[in-house]
């Protein structure tokens, strides 16, 4: 599933007459895939939040939605099941003068049992941070977990694979102030990742 994108303030407005950013919007899935099957079997689960609308030096900017994936599923009579989780963090992107905004999160989440070979995989990604003039805005954090539980009677059919992996975006750089460029803004940070 993918948010949708804010819509843009008008770029060029005046003080107290600019409307703000669209908000982008925060998805989530849980359990949203499930199946059966006397072969392999494999569930797919991903989430893509919107991004904030941008902004301009008297308009605020949109905020950027956050994602989350959540996967539980327990079956049998397969001869495979992999499965994978994912999620992304809405972004913010900025033109010059304007306020920042801080990225969205992301969380996935997988556990997986079956009588077969379980491969289970989370991945996550944090969305990056907004700039401006003065100072940019931090990315989103980022979080994932997967784990895996195998019935099989031998030690090929109870195999287990998990892996979890997250990704914190950049920050937002900072922007030159001033026609010479006399004063730099500065960074956003990154963002936080955790397994």
């Amino acid at each position: 599933v993918v948010g949708g994108t804010g819509a843009n303030a008008h770029i060029g407005g005046v003080p107290d007459e600019a409307p703000s950013g669209g908000n982008g919007a925060s998805e989530s899935l849980v359990n949203a895939v499930t199946g059966s099957s006397t072969g392999a079997l494999t569930l797919n689960q991903s989430v893509t939040a919107g991004s904030g609308g941008l902004g301009d030096i008297y308009a605020p900017p949109g905020i950027a939605g956050s994602g989350s994936s959540s996967l539980t599923f327990s079956g049998t009579g397969m001869t495979s099941l992999t499965g994978t989780a994912s999620a992304k963090g809405g972004s913010f992107y900025n033109v010059a003068g304007a306020i920042g905004s801080t990225g969205g999160d992301a969380t996935s989440y997988i556990n997986l049992t079956g009588n077969a070979p379980v491969t289970a995989t989370a991945s996550s990604q944090s969305g990056m941070g907004g700039w401006n003039t003065v100072n940019a805005s931090d990315a989103g954090t980022a979080s994932a977990s997967a784990s895996g539980t195998s019935t099989g009677s031998t030690a090929s059919s109870s195999a287990v694979t998990a892996s979890a992996t997250a990704t914190g975006s950049a920050g937002g750089n900072g922007a030159d102030i001033g026609a010479s460029g006399s004063t730099i803004g500065s960074g956003g940070a990154g963002g936080d990742a955790s397994v």
